[in-house]
């Protein structure tokens, strides 16, 4: 039986920062998934603040992910750690080591593969927070994907820029031409109140083509929204909203699959280093079950349907000089009977590889350089009122961040 034939799951667990609860979300699922009956893996890939281990109360994990970079060739069964929960494997991962999370390319490459290969029903995907690149592709490794974000304006604010990364990041890997590659870069470098839905509308002006395929990509992006350290029902609707503004802005449905209620209990669990769900708190056992089969009977494409993004990624080159000569108007880049003309510039930075048994040649955009932190300012409009204005976030979700914040206090 083929990786496709198998349909094994594979569901990526993500956030915009730490301390909305990712891992511990992550682990739980895991063990519901595994009462359930499927053999599920939890890969812990959070590189370099990895504690999966810590939640499941094992104290000398095997060295999972740590094996498949010193060992790519191993069977990546040998490196599964097994739990006390039937049904349940750990593939750990690296923590308190100073570099951990600064993998490389090919090193990144390999632990994808070797997710894709695992043998289960199901495997759990806890990634790292923050908009890296290696972070992103491990969340687009999920057919299913899922984003934990609390009431919080902060949290609300780095979800949404969370998602905005992963979809521009899923969009650069679909892309077939060097043209599309130099637009999808430049809206990786613009404001970070730019929205997607904006992007497709131009595009759809200028190649209706490319713009029909992005809007399939978009259409299949396959992420839901996780509410937790929700203290009062209220709350929920804060998630309705910002699920409604992602839709708007980004162009993608993020479903809400499920709240968790805020408990002292789960800091408790913490602590004793047992996942909540086995041992406390009827009620979030009951959310976290009923989450898992909303999960289970979604409808996932077959491996072979899934992004290759092997493709794209097997050329990056993340220590190329940066290019300072791009100028040219991506939309419109001049046509030749081999496609579009790459101004110099770029050309100097195409290379050629192989993947698969064809050639494929690729333009590898310039470094971007850093932008300095913004901060968030308040506007007078007039008549005692005043506009928060908050950097990433456009009005309308500031003025959700901002509601989500007096219910907070209410």
């Amino acid at each position: 039986m083929t990786q496709a034939e198998k349909r094994t799951r594979i569901i990526s667990v993500g956030g915009g920062k730490g301390g909305v609860g990712k891992s511990i979300v992550s682990c739980n699922l895991a063990v519901a998934l595994a009462q359930l009956g499927h053999r599920t893996v939890l890969a812990d890939l959070d590189l370099g603040a990895a504690n999966q281990h810590l939640l499941l109360g094992i104290d000398r994990p095997l060295p999972g992910i740590e094996a498949l970079l010193s060992r790519g060739h191993e069977d990546v069964r040998a490196s599964l750690t097994p739990t006390q929960v039937p049904n349940l494997s750990l593939l750990a991962g690296t923590g308190a080591v100073m570099g951990a999370a600064n993998i490389g390319h090919n090193q990144k490459l390999k632990i994808i593969r070797k997710l894709r290969a695992l043998d289960a029903d199901v495997v759990i995907v806890d990634v790292g927070a923050g908009v890296g690149y290696n972070v992103l592709d491990f969340f687009e490794l999920g057919a299913q994907r899922l984003v934990v974000t609390t009431p919080q304006v902060t949290a609300i604010h780095d979800a949404y820029s969370f998602l905005k990364g992963a979809v521009l990041r899923t969009l650069a890997h679909h892309a077939q031409t060097a043209r599309e590659r130099r637009v999808l870069s430049e809206a990786e470098s613009s404001g970070e109140g730019e929205k997607v839905i904006d992007l497709l509308g131009k595009i759809r002006a200028q190649d209706p083509v490319w713009a029909e395929r992005i809007s399939r990509v978009l259409e299949r992006f396959g992420a839901s929204l996780v509410g937790n350290q929700v203290t009062s029902a209220s709350q929920t609707g804060v998630f309705h909203a910002v699920s409604k503004m992602i839709r708007d802005y980004l162009g993608i449905s993020v479903p809400i699959v499920g709240w968790l209620k805020d408990s002292k209990a789960i800091a408790d669990s913490v602590n004793d280093r047992a996942p909540l769900i086995l041992t406390r708190d009827a009620e979030y056992g009951r959310a976290l079950r009923a989450m898992a089969e909303t999960l289970l009977v979604e409808d996932v494409p077959l491996e072979e349907d899934l992004l290759e993004i092997e493709s794209d990624l097997l050329l990056e080159d993340e220590d190329r000089e940066p290019e300072t000569n791009l100028a040219p108007d991506a939309l419109h880049l001049p046509e030749t009977s081999e496609g579009p003309r790459l101004p110099k510039a770029a050309a100097a930075t195409a290379k050629e590889g192989y993947f698969g048994n064809g050639k494929v040649r690729i333009y590898l955009p310039p470094r971007r350089k850093k932008r300095p932190p913004q901060k968030a300012r308040v506007e007078e409009t007039g008549r005692r009122r005043r506009r928060v204005t908050l950097p990433g976030m456009p009005p309308e979700m500031a003025r959700v961040a901002v509601g989500a914040r007096k219910l907070q206090s209410s």
